[in-house]
């Protein structure tokens, strides 16, 4: 209820007459497009700073980028928008393990001269040839053609080996020792034929057979039995079964020791395989793979030939060959670039591939920041299209600005018309007009019919602009729902006195369907109101300040607004209050109070007359005369009028305004002189009201009750 109180004050009064003015009033309904208006230009604030803040928010590494703007990573980080794909980035931020040695390696061979680079490149890619011819030397040793090979001639051994065995078995029978034809016996046979004869019998045939002959294994004679037996035994190792035997068995020795031979150490390729794993890990890896398959299929081989029973070959890893002789070129080829390089040409085209893989590899570490400046980015959007939606120029300020044309203009230009006639008359030529509107709110402005260009405040006069600015008040309030409080501040500053009861009479009749509260200096305003406001409730307060407090309000008027009931009433109460002072202080303070006390005593004989005694008719700064009071001036009589030019002589004999003779030195009144005189005054004005009532039931013939009730 209170902010629904409209108050008007030299500002207010302004507003209306200067420029523009948005309407403070609608009827029911027309709120709805000004409070949806108002609701977007909040929204709209708050949209806005947070797009403000979220615009300061990017990362400083946006404004000095450590990539370089020719790169495709920079080129990608420049066009970021609110739809950028960060899968597309992340993509372009990761570095297969080629890239990451490529860019190792350019950074380290641009930091050095052209040549020395080059020939470094050139011995590494010799070295990875070597290791590629190496690798396939041992592919084909472990391949499984050569592995069956070498099974095959296992079997054959085998096989030969057993016939041997059952050819000595057959020649030498069950007498003979353990194992006979076998790889120990033979071995002892051979050194035994090798002594015989090239040392013990050198022009004896092996075994001798002459007798008397010792044995060159155990040095004894030989009978004849014994050199039989040698016989044969020499003739089982020269027999062609034995001889078949021992060819296999040698075959299959070679190629078992060129298999045991052959080096398949992974600390023989170190350094090969981190030269390899610097410019492909996933090669460097197959290489490994495809090492230790090799060497774990010569240990199943060899086991499988030194054992009796089936073992079973693993598949082989396969060799990247390919994949090695591709980075022996790859390598080649990026050393006759370097060897380019020297030139400058082709050293800037290196030194652009190695800034587009740096940049990538820079992008990588920042993703994290990316992907917060596209968010950043796609929330800016975001605001971008809700604050695009709280525009209200278009459906919003069209509707309110249509309800205002059918519902609202027409009723504030009526109103303001006949406010301006019932304020001033036809005296005023002025029109209320809408000039638009903002925010679904109409604006209206006060123009003159004769001149509609010339601006209201530089012509009309300080009056007729406050009337006017009335007018414009009230026309507002009419379009309220509500009959909510008025407070006017001073409504009649600079007002013509002519219009001056016209206003006072048009708040009074305001006041009968809401409650109207002014703020005055004029009493004379004071008292064109109460006059008009007869009919309805009037209370009347003073507000006043002290040295210490502004804001006190008091029931009573100040004492020039004072009736002279009210004036009786407070110069009694005064009167008591000089016996104590007449108690407490001495005489010169008495005595100068006393003086106050008689110059507001003769002020009130003063008001009596105008009053009581003129009973209104005329009045100071008045500019009418109420004329149906005259016959109550007829009712003073030649004792009214001694009594009052006694009293009121009295006061100016004692009132501090007149500098009295040394010589008379008149003492002054005591305080209940002071009371006595007081209630003189309050005789009068009872004794003269009584006759005029008298005066006045006797005129027109009516009760005396009926008159006090009137008055």
């Amino acid at each position: 209820m209170l902010s629904a109180i409209s108050v008007f004050d030299a500002d207010c009064a302004a507003v209306h007459l200067k420029g523009k003015n948005e309407v403070a009033f609608r009827p029911f309904g027309l709120d709805v497009p000004d409070e949806l208006g108002s609701a977007c230009k909040q929204v709209r604030s708050v949209l806005e700073a947070e797009k403000k803040q979220q615009e300061t928010a990017r990362n400083a590494v946006f404004t000095t980028p450590p990539w370089k703007s020719a790169t495709a990573t920079g080129k990608a980080l420049a066009a970021l928008t609110h739809a950028t794909d960060i899968a597309e980035l992340k993509m372009l931020a990761t570095l297969t393990d080629q890239e990451q040695a490529r860019l190792s390696q350019l950074i380290e061979d641009l930091s050095k001269n052209p040549a020395t680079a080059a020939a470094e490149q050139k011995l590494k890619a010799a070295r990875i040839k070597r290791l590629g011819e190496t690798l396939s030397v041992i592919a084909a040793q472990t391949a499984d053609t050569t592995f069956d090979h070498l099974l095959a001639s296992h079997r054959d051994f085998t096989a030969k080996r057993a016939a041997a065995r059952l050819a000595a078995h057959g020649l030498f029978g069950t007498d003979s020792l353990p194992d006979v034809g076998g790889e120990v016996s033979r071995t002892l046979w051979e050194a035994a034929r090798s002594y015989s004869t090239e040392v013990a019998y050198r022009t004896a045939p092996f075994p001798p057979t002459a007798p008397d002959t010792l044995c060159v294994l155990c040095q004894q004679p030989l009978s004849a039995e014994a050199i039989e037996r040698m016989k044969r035994f020499e003739s089982f190792i020269r027999d062609d079964t034995e001889r078949q035997a021992q060819e296999a068995e040698k075959k299959l020795e070679t190629a078992a020791r060129g298999l045991a031979e052959l080096e398949i150490s992974l600390r023989l390729f170190a350094d090969s395989l981190k030269e390899v794993e610097l410019h492909d890990k996933s090669l460097s890896r197959a290489i490994r793979r495809a090492l230790a398959s090799a060497r774990l299929r010569r240990y199943t081989v060899r086991r499988r030939i030194s054992t009796i029973g089936e073992v079973t070959i693993p598949a082989a890893e396969p060799f990247p060959s390919v994949a090695i002789s591709t980075l022996d070129a790859d390598i080649r080829k990026y050393a006759a670039e370097l060897q380019k390089a020297a030139t400058g040409d082709e050293r800037k085209a290196l030194e652009a591939a190695r800034q587009e893989l740096a940049d990538r590899a820079t992008l990588q570490a920042h993703m994290t920041v990316v992907q917060a400046e596209i968010n950043r980015l796609r929330a800016i959007h975001f605001l971008d299209n809700c604050i695009a939606d709280t525009t209200t120029n278009t459906t919003i300020t069209t509707l309110g600005n249509k309800i205002a044309d059918q519902v609202l203009t027409p009723r504030l230009r009526d109103r303001f018309a006949a406010e301006i006639i019932g304020l001033v008359g036809d005296n005023l030529r002025v029109e209320m007009v809408r000039v638009g509107g903002q925010y679904g709110s109409p604006q209206y402005q006060i123009r003159l019919l004769a001149r509609p260009d010339a601006k209201v405040a530089e012509v009309l006069s300080e009056g007729e602009q406050t009337c006017v600015a009335i007018a414009a008040f009230l026309a507002e309030l009419a379009t309220a729902p509500h009959n909510s409080a008025l407070v006017f501040d001073d409504p009649i500053t600079s007002l013509d006195h002519k219009w001056r009861h016209k206003v006072a009479a048009r708040l009074a009749t305001e006041s009968a369907v809401r409650q109207v509260i002014v703020f005055t200096h004029d009493l004379i305003f004071l008292n064109d109101i109460e006059d008009a406001a007869k009919r309805t409730t009037c209370e009347t307060r003073n507000i006043r300040r002290s040295a210490k407090t502004v804001g006190m309000v008091d029931a009573d008027l100040p004492w020039d607004g004072m009736k002279i009931a009210e004036r009786v009433d407070h110069l009694e109460k005064r009167a008591r209050a000089m016996v104590a002072v007449r108690a407490r202080e001495d005489e010169e303070t008495y005595k100068r109070d006393a003086r106050y006390f008689y110059d507001d005593l003769r002020a009130a004989w003063e008001r009596a007359l105008e009053e009581v005694a003129f009973a209104h008719v005329i009045m100071r700064h008045r500019d009418y005369i109420r004329s149906r009071d005259l016959l109550r001036v007829s009712a003073m009589t030649e004792q009214h009028c001694n009594s009052w030019t006694d009293n009121f002589e009295k006061c100016c004999d004692l009132i501090a305004g007149h500098d009295g003779s040394r010589g008379r030195n008149r003492a002054m009144p005591e305080p209940g002189e002071l009371l006595q005189d007081v209630q003189a005054l309050d005789g009068w004005v009872r004794g003269l009201r009584e006759r005029q009532k008298t005066k006045v039931q006797a005129s027109i013939g009516i009760p005396l009750e009926a008159v006090a009730a009137d008055k």
